[in-house]
Formats: structure tokens, C-alpha cells, sequence
């Protein structure tokens, strides 16, 4: 691959000027910013992100050749606040050239509730009541590009994101439900693949392990400020072309408008309250499309009798009682969302007795 003087230029200066133990980048301790060289485009910002994602691997897990992230770092060492500081520089860069009033204004923030091997949970318990504190800690939601993205239309949400297990396959009537809390607040970081942030909670860990037992530490030491959401390690990096391709970085609306599916796959957002509890569902049957809603209620009231554990229904209706604001249900057979009246009217025949 040929290179022109001006790139090789750049290669040599950015080697000279963000020397720290080997290659890896130099930050301004104690200022709270981050060096960083002259950029001439855009591409030049998001793959100097990337770098640094491959920083922090190098320093954190040298053996490592494929993403990881989503355990905290040992704060008790010093290698593992050195690896954090690592961590927070992609993240730190993306903040300074990102679009913020764009990802406030014309992005909806959806978080969805129950997942990673919890529905089964939460049809038994409800909707964890942790997010009812607030936007202490960051959370990763999915980006959603809207005109209202606090409460995105049925149609720009089903040309993007159908219900579960039809990924990759946007407008395909496949059935399926999920609930997801409507968010507002700052988005700290966004790439159209996942990023391997820190997980907030044990998923992947077992509860005592050397991984949970590094994010109760984390937790302990961010009781102020609340548990941070960096992006993850990546393997080796090729070149700017082929690497941008597999970690998309979105820093604004030009970033989405070239995507083939307009979902950004994972962004961190940050100070969050949530607007409203929605329940995106795609079930003719149980649609007010062909049904009345008294109908509905006695088949959803039948299958909790069966299986013994809540529908998706019945979950939104215990959320609101435990204190989850706003309830809405997105009908994507009857291409709208069902009215307040509607709602209310359903919560009131679903049966929330023994079984």
C-alpha cells in the first residue's frame, strides 16, 4: 500500500508526540483532557478512538486478540487505574467532536429492560426497580434517529428495529415483544457495534468471582459520581478503510444518514431520567387491530394462569405500580400507539392475583 508524504508526516508526528512506555498515547494527567493531534477529516478522529481501544487492550490484556471489556479493571492496583485511564481516552476524544445537540434532539434513547438471560426473571418479579433511582450510573441504550425521540413513532422504530429475534431483518413482520424505558439525558459515547462497555450488573460473572468482586470495588470507588460505561479492548487494527467498517464510530448526523440499518447498536448515555415504560410488541393476535380490548385481556390473563409467570402486559402493568412513569404499548400491527385510555383501560382487567 502506497502512502503519500502527508500521511507519513502525520504516522512520524503522532509517533513522536504521544510516546508513553512504548506507543501507547499520552494523557494530560490531572487536567482532565486528553492529548490528541491536529485531525484533517473525521476518519482521521474516529480511527485515532480506535487506537487507543487498542491501547487499552495492549495494556490491559497483551494476550488478548479479540474484543473484551465488559469486566471493570482492578482500581485496588496500579496497573488496573493505569489500564482505566486507558479505557476513558476513546471515550474522552469521542465527547470533544461529537455532535451533542444532534444526539439530544433528533436521537431517541431506548433502554431495553429484561435482557441478557433476564425475561424469564422479570416475568416472574417485574422490571428491576434499580433504574427508579435515576441516571447516577451510565447505561448502554440503543440510538434511534427521531423528529420525537422522546416517544419515536411506531414507523420509525419498526423500519429499524423490529421486535426480538429478527436482528439484521428491519420492517419483516415477525413476531415478538420487548419493553424498553424511554431515556433522556447525555449520550457519553456511540458506535454503530458493540463496544464491550463495563456491565453494570452480574451477567456474565458469578456472584464472588474475581471479575464481580473488581465491579463492587468499582462501585464502592464511583458512589459519588456513579459506575462509569467505557468503551472495551479490540484486537489489531489493519488500516483506517477496514477498520472503521467493522467499529463504526457515530459522531453525528452524517455518521447515521450512511448506515444501511439506522440503528446505532450501542451508545452510553449519562445524568438519564426516564420518560416513559413502553412495550414494543408485534402479535396480531393480540392487537387492538382485530381485537377488543377485553378480548385481549382474557387470553393474557389465561396464559398467566397457564405458565405461571406474568406476560409482557401484566410486567407493565406491575412497573407502573412500583413506580415507572408514562406507560405506553407501541401496537405494530395497529401501527400506533395505544391511548391512555386504552391502556388503562387493559391494566384494569388484567388480573394480578395468586395463580
Amino acid at each position: 500500500m502506497l502512502i503519500t508524504r502527508r500521511q507519513l508526516i502525520r504516522i512520524i508526528k503522532e509517533e513522536l508526540e504521544f510516546p508513553i512506555k512504548g506507543a501507547y498515547a499520552q494523557y494530560k494527567k490531572g487536567v482532565g483532557s486528553f492529548a490528541h493531534p491536529d485531525f484533517e477529516s473525521k476518519d482521521e478522529i474516529k480511527h485515532f478512538m480506535l487506537k487507543r481501544m487498542e491501547d487499552y487492550k495492549d495494556v490491559a490484556a497483551p494476550d488478548q486478540n479479540v474484543q473484551f471489556g465488559t469486566g471493570y479493571d482492578d482500581y485496588e492496583l496500579k496497573s488496573g487505574r493505569d489500564a482505566k485511564e486507558y479505557r476513558r481516552y476513546a471515550k474522552v476524544i469521542w465527547n470533544k467532536f461529537a455532535d451533542h445537540e444532534y444526539f439530544k434532539n433528533n436521537v431517541a434513547k431506548l433502554h431495553q429492560v429484561g435482557y441478557a438471560g433476564g425475561a424469564k426473571k422479570m416475568r416472574t418479579t417485574g422490571v428491576s426497580r434499580r433504574y427508579l433511582a435515576g441516571g447516577s450510573a451510565e447505561l448502554s441504550v440503543v440510538g434511534i434517529e427521531s423528529k420525537t425521540p422522546l416517544l419515536p413513532t411506531p414507523e420509525e422504530i419498526f423500519t429499524v428495529y423490529d421486535p426480538i429475534w429478527n436482528i439484521g431483518h428491519p420492517g419483516s413482520p415477525v413476531p415478538g415483544m420487548e419493553i424498553h424505558l424511554i431515556l433522556d439525558g447525555r449520550i457519553t459515547w456511540a458506535g454503530d457495534f458493540d463496544a464491550y462497555t463495563e456491565e453494570l450488573e452480574t451477567h456474565s460473572s458469578k456472584v464472588g468471582s474475581p471479575d464481580d468482586l473488581r465491579r463492587q470495588k468499582a462501585r464502592e470507588l464511583t458512589t459519588s459520581s456513579g459506575m462509569p460505561k467505557r468503551p472495551g479492548g479490540i484486537g489489531q487494527l489493519e488500516d483506517i478503510e477496514s477498520d472503521l467498517d467493522e467499529y463504526p464510530i457515530i459522531l453525528d448526523a452524517e455518521d447515521v444518514a450512511v448506515m444501511t440499518n439506522k440503528k446505532i447498536d450501542e451508545m452510553i448515555i449519562d445524568n438519564w431520567v426516564i420518560k416513559s415504560i413502553v412495550l414494543f410488541f408485534y402479535v396480531p393476535s393480540l392487537s387492538l387491530n382485530k381485537n377488543s380490548i377485553k378480548k385481549i385481556a382474557k387470553r393474557l390473563n389465561r396464559e398467566r394462569q397457564k405458565k405461571k409467570m406474568m406476560t409482557y402486559f401484566h410486567v407493565l402493568k406491575r412497573a407502573v405500580a412500583d413506580g415507572y412513569p408514562s406507560p405506553k404499548i407501541c401496537d405494530y400491527s395497529a401501527g400506533r400507539y395505544w391511548t391512555d385510555q386504552e391502556v388503562k383501560q387493559l391494566f384494569d382487567l388484567l388480573d394480578m392475583g395468586a395463580y
